[in-house]
């Protein structure tokens, strides 16, 4: 996430998109410490690890230290009673369904 809170990055057909995501939630303090004291301090966290969903049940706010103890598996969000969501792949590892098509062709798999 960019400084200015919104992230600069490139959709799937490599067009720009910038999010707002300080518009699409209410910035008050950490979900996890209660941080208040600079809200540019606070990143909003995708819950599933999918920046491209910004459903607001997906993100979480969190100061800076809460959300890189989370990134490195320092605590979980069921310890401050949210619900873990399963992480998306990383974008570099998603494959598209043709392509898992191929692979799976080419290593002969044959399903019923």
């Amino acid at each position: 996430m960019g400084s200015k809170g919104y992230d600069k990055s490139m959709t799937r057909e490599g067009e720009s998109k910038v999010v707002k995501y300080r518009e699409l939630i209410k910035i008050d303090k950490c979900a996890r410490c209660g941080y208040n004291e600079f809200s540019c301090s606070l990143q909003v966290h995708h819950k599933d690890s999918d920046r491209d969903n910004n459903n607001l049940d997906n993100l979480v706010l969190l100061c800076a230290n809460c959300h890189t103890a989370l990134k490195y598996d320092r605590w979980e969000l069921s310890d401050i009673g949210l619900e873990n969501v399963e992480r998306a792949l990383p974008r570099h590892m998603r494959i598209s369904v043709q392509e898992e098509q191929q692979m799976i062709n080419s290593l002969g798999i044959k399903f019923r």
